[in-house]
């Protein structure tokens, strides 16, 4: 999930008039070789013309998104600040760039409550489709790194499989997540959906992709696999109102009839849930090893109930695509230091636990710290916006967008493009320049997109002034030190 502050990642069920927008796939060649970037400039490649004297010019990064006193004349978060106006950019394609350092009061402030109350035109979501789609290609290609289907992994097929499957949605400013603020995402694991509040989903594409790419990276946590198993026979008699039938409910009971019935009921009971009427399906979450909910679901499995997943998540970090920035971030947030964050956030302190390190035969396992189980973390679990979650999106996301900018260059749009880091730098500017709920300092997390040079050079910045938590390189991982991936992305760092 993105911004602003108190939402917790996978953490609500979609609404009853939420919509969800299935995309077809192109198929694609598969990536170019390190050799052949080397011919073509690519991703960590100067592209701009401008002379050296030009460059040398520019702005540091740091003092341009940072914001940090006293280097903050100038820097993004002045400018709109200075700003009077609700809405910077009108484009014709209807997308729009709000003030983000408005958006605290949009309730009383009637350009954006208007504006909050209307769906996106339907041109442009049909525009969003196509970049969309091009985006999920760029992921694809990323994670198999053009290797045949044959050949794929466990992780890669799922993955793959998980991304064909993603749902975009739409939601209006009375869903939970939008209430704060009509300018957030999120995504929810058990139906494989990103939602968009109604200003995220009018952005231009500049800035609304790499918050996809950014949710996309909730996806790619191996904390967030799922497998959805379907209804069958019997329970799939849901009425028009979403309500779970008297004869559901008695094969469910015949099914478990030699479990305690408390252990029935409460089966039963959740079965029952809209969301998973609506969706026609159970989910569990990979992770979840050895509960009464998946001896359950094996049950009713056993008894025709329920399918069993087309496509299983893989147990270990075996093969993981992001294993490198998933041990990375690992190691560079200690648990501590959200436990921490959040005491000075006024949150109850929780015990603080040491993470084992992530290495290929680590399992996949929810009860583990970086998965943020709350009761392992601290007392009020809804004070829980788990750093290792939204700082891994962070590394997956920026990987995702420094492949797709090498891929899709048509994608970004000749036009001002400080928007491309829209909402990373909305979020720290929001937070004062100190630090936000993912991040010790929030200029870290504008910094960990600044390591790709074509972001750098679309700013009109140089540089960056503090070493990002883990390289953006690190994303690639094993499969990246191969020569099959061709994008890069070197970060240029002073101290």
């Amino acid at each position: 999930m993105f911004l602003f502050r108190t939402w917790r990642t996978v953490s609500f069920f979609l609404p009853c008039g939420l919509t969800g927008v299935a995309f077809v796939l192109m198929t694609l060649p598969p990536p170019e070789s390190r050799a052949e970037s080397r011919a073509n400039p690519r991703l960590g490649e100067t592209t701009s013309s401008a002379p050296a004297s030009q460059a040398a010019s520019r702005p540091n990064c740091t003092d341009l998104y940072a914001d940090l006193p006293p280097n903050n004349r100038g820097s993004v978060c002045e400018t709109w600040r200075s700003q009077r106006r609700s809405v910077l950019e009108t484009y014709s394609d209807g997308s729009v760039l709000p003030n983000p350092l408005r958006l605290r009061n949009w309730k009383t402030d009637r350009e954006l409550r208007v504006l909050g109350a209307q769906p996106p035109p339907a041109t442009l979501i049909a525009e969003q489709r196509t970049h969309i789609d091009a985006l999920r290609e760029t992921f694809i290609q990323r994670v198999t790194q053009g290797q045949p289907e044959s050949r794929w992994t466990d992780h890669q097929r799922y993955l793959v499989n998980r991304i064909r499957e993603l749902r975009i949605g739409y939601a209006d400013a009375s869903v939970d997540i939008c209430q704060e603020t009509p300018m957030n995402a999120n995504y929810h694991a058990a139906s494989n959906t990103i939602t968009l509040c109604p200003l995220a989903a009018r952005l231009p594409r500049e800035s609304l992709l790499p918050l996809l790419a950014h949710e996309i990276g909730h996806l790619a946590d191996p904390c967030n696999f799922v497998e959805p198993h379907r209804f069958r026979g019997a329970l799939r008699n849901a009425d028009a109102s979403l309500r779970m039938r008297e004869p559901a409910m008695e094969a469910v009971r015949t099914c478990l009839s030699s479990r305690p019935q408390s252990e029935v009921d409460e089966v039963v009971r959740y079965l029952a849930g809209g969301n998973r009427q609506r969706e026609q399906a159970l989910t569990l979450f990979a992770g979840d090893r050895n509960s009464a909910t998946r001896r359950s679901v094996e049950a009713l499995t056993a008894c025709g109930l329920l399918d069993s997943p087309a496509v299983r998540a893989p147990s270990t970090y075996s093969q993981y695509p992001f294993l490198e920035s998933a041990r990375c971030v690992s190691q560079n947030l200690p648990e501590d230091q959200h436990l921490n964050l959040l005491n000075n956030r006024g949150a109850p302190r929780g015990q603080t636990f040491q993470r084992d390190p992530i290495g290929e035969s680590t399992p996949i396992h929810n009860d583990h710290i970086r998965c943020g189980h709350p009761e392992r973390v601290g007392s009020d679990p809804e004070s829980l916006h788990d750093v290792h979650k939204e700082c891994l999106a962070d590394q997956i996301g920026a990987d995702l967008l420094a492949a797709h900018i090498a891929r899709s260059p048509q994608s970004f749009r000749e036009r001002p493009r400080q928007d491309l880091l829209f909402f990373f730098s909305a979020a720290h500017c929001d937070e004062a320049g100190e630090f936000d709920i993912n991040y010790p300092r929030s200029h870290l997390r504008v910094g960990t997109y600044l390591q790709i040079r074509e972001v750098q050079n679309w700013s009109g910045c140089e540089g960056q002034r503090f070493a990002p938590i883990c390289p953006l390189g690190s994303s690639r991982g094993r499969e990246g030190r191969d020569g099959r991936d061709g994008s890069s992305a070197v970060p240029r760092t002073s101290r």
